[in-house]
């Protein structure tokens, strides 16, 4: 679920169900996508920027990588979006 409402852009949703489930943040799709960079592809906006700071402040791991090798910090920067690349690069 909370795959689902980083995809939808759904922050208020997201922030629930991490705060219900913390564990929700490390869980990966098929392509190795954890909640955090599906926030940081940007498909939504300024609702990503949003879910970006969430999970980073809920403790989401900055070291993902998807399985073709983008992290966070990459996908940001494609994205063109500066908030979330400083959010996403912060503790790496």
């Amino acid at each position: 679920l909370l795959h689902l409402a980083c995809t939808l852009g759904e922050t208020a949703c997201a922030q629930l169900l991490v705060a219900w489930a913390p564990q929700l943040q490390h869980a990966r799709t098929r392509v190795g996508c954890t909640p955090l960079l599906l926030c940081c592809e940007h498909a939504h906006g300024a609702c990503d920027c949003e879910g970006v700071a969430m999970l980073v402040k809920a403790g989401a791991p900055l070291d993902a990588m998807r399985k073709d090798g983008q992290g966070a910090a990459h996908l940001c920067a494609r994205a063109g979006c500066a908030r979330c690349l400083r959010s996403s690069s912060c503790s790496t």
